[in-house]
């Protein structure tokens, strides 16, 4: 049995996590907003029975085998659905810089989930495996909303944290007269800032007041001042991170920020400019650059009922 599923990737530009987080991984998350890039996770997923009680799971990225948990554990919750012990191999294509604030942990768990399910012939809905995905995020520490992000597409806002169906999000309107710039540097460990209280207190500060500009004036100039306001006051930038932020914008950029989080920066580049603002940040350290469109139609599995859904929904969870 085998079958294949695609994700696309997601930036946060800035986010508040809420101090009264539940227990319930479902309905722990973090409000904010971000890009959903076309760059993004594609998961081959082979599955065959074995004796025993005990499934073995192997995974693979661009070509290497290593031990990737997040999209370990992702696939051994699909497989609590179903009785017997399996073999299965994931072989992964990530197209983002892992582990520098491209969302490449949440799209390798929502890629594989889908893919997974397909393969078993279970044909779960979207949401679920969403719930599996962003289950598998907040137990990982690897994220705490990105998935609701993936789901909706294109600029995103996430206004109420949890997993599809129990969070809220909704799309800024915007057109296809610009493409997402990236320069990555190298990763950050985001458990030890996720389970900092200390800075997640002021960061959680400037992601509320920054939620708040956008939600009371949703367009894309808003969202980038707010973006902006945040990067600039969140106190995570290196010097390599502002060094790049004010070239990529010298270069023409409307805006440009910090990942979150990573050492690692976007830049919102009209078309004309997008040669120019990635040839000058290749001339930094030099760093891995990703230039992106934006990506709309959420993931997929070659399945007709999930992109059904996405295409006719930008609101994930109740109004």
């Amino acid at each position: 049995m085998k079958a294949w599923a695609y994700s696309p990737c997601g930036i946060s530009s800035f986010f508040e996590v809420p101090s009264n987080l539940s227990k319930d991984p479902r309905a722990i998350g973090s409000r904010g907003g971000g890009f959903c890039i076309s760059k993004g996770v594609t998961a081959e997923v082979s599955i065959e029975p074995i004796s025993g009680e005990t499934s073995v799971v192997e995974t693979f990225i661009n070509g290497h085998q290593v031990d990737f948990y997040v999209a370990r554990k992702a696939v051994l919750k699909v497989l609590d659905m179903v009785d017997g012990a399996y073999k299965v191999v994931v072989r992964q294509r990530i197209e983002a810089p892992i582990g520098c604030g491209f969302g490449t942990s949440a799209a390798s768990a929502l890629a594989t989930a889908l893919a997974t399910s397909k393969a078993l012939g279970l044909r779960l809905s979207l949401w679920k495996l969403a719930e599996i995905a962003h289950v598998v995020e907040v137990e990982c520490c690897t994220g705490l909303g990105t998935v609701s992000g993936l789901i909706t597409g294109g600029v995103v806002v996430v206004k109420k944290p949890g997993a599809p169906r129990e969070g809220y999000t909704l799309r800024i309107p915007v057109d296809n007269t610009f493409k997402v710039v990236a320069a990555a540097f190298q990763p950050i460990e985001k458990r030890k800032i996720l389970l900092s209280r200390s800075q997640l207190q002021w960061i959680n500060s400037l992601g509320r007041r920054a939620l708040q500009m956008v939600l009371a004036k949703p367009t894309l100039d808003t969202f980038l001042k707010a973006a902006k306001f945040f990067s600039e006051n969140s106190g995570l930038a290196s010097c390599k991170v502002r060094t790049a932020i004010t070239l990529a914008e010298r270069k023409g950029a409307l805006a440009a920020f910090q990942n979150m989080i990573g050492e690692a920066i976007h830049a919102i580049v009209p078309l004309h400019r997008v040669d120019e603002v990635a040839q000058a940040l290749e001339e930094l350290s030099p760093p891995r650059i990703v230039v992106s469109d934006l990506h709309f139609e959420g993931s997929k599995a070659r399945l007709a009922e999930h992109l059904a859904l996405v295409r006719k929904s930008n609101k994930i969870g109740g109004a």
